[in-house]
């Protein structure tokens, strides 16, 4: 935002807001679920879930930060329950400083704190020498219990289908791994699944991540 029209500007309600900084819109309550299932995501996987909105302030910022792959790096990130439930239907966003010290819920401003790129890798890090998550076959057992028990009946219908389309392009593509063994495919079948369904019906990217 580059106007000093804008409410955050005008007002004055948001100390540590100047020209220019960001927002990030969140979607409405009366249109999706999409705010409050992130919540209950968040509680049931910790520092975990996160909103990601950027922090480059231009298209040519965005093309070389792009060329870099580091947008992630780029961004910023934000707690859905820091922000908290949304109290009405109305429009409500999230703004922020472009040195990404101070954010603000709105459209009554609430301080929240936003976490850039490196805390999360710091935290994703940590998590990776967590033994207490069991193995990976059992984990993706859980994300696919999970996302399915917050997604539309329609959706929970839909995914063996979606389960049955992944297990005939795994036998007709070598990059889905035919050679190993059926509970590992198995695993990365349940896994493929709980991220297209996320995708699709809760409008959430989940980004799978294993250590080196």
């Amino acid at each position: 935002m580059k106007r000093q029209t804008a409410s955050e500007i005008a007002s004055g309600s948001c100390p540590g807001i100047g020209l220019p900084f960001f927002r990030m819109p969140l979607m409405r309550r009366d249109i999706s679920r999409q705010h409050e299932l992130l919540m209950v995501l968040e509680r049931r996987y910790p520092n975990q879930v996160f909103y990601a909105s950027p922090a480059i302030q231009s298209l040519p910022q965005f093309n070389i930060s792009y060329g870099l792959a580091r947008v992630a790096r780029d961004s910023v990130f934000f707690s859905p329950s820091d922000i908290g439930p949304l109290p009405d239907d109305l429009n409500h966003s999230v703004s922020y400083a472009c040195d990404l010290s101070v954010a603000y819920f709105c459209s009554e401003p609430v301080e929240i704190k936003p976490s850039p790129y490196q805390k999360i890798e710091s935290v994703l890090r940590h998590g990776f020498d967590d033994a207490s998550r069991g193995p990976l076959g059992l984990v993706a057992e859980k994300i696919l219990f999970d996302v399915l028990d917050l997604a539309s009946p329609s959706m929970r219908s839909a995914a063996d289908g979606l389960r049955d389309r992944l297990v005939s392009t795994a036998q007709r593509f070598d990059e889905f791994d035919l050679d190993e063994a059926n509970a590992r495919r198995k695993t990365s079948i349940d896994l493929l699944v709980a991220r297209e369904v996320a995708r699709i019906d809760l409008g959430v990217e989940m980004v799978l991540a294993q250590p080196k």
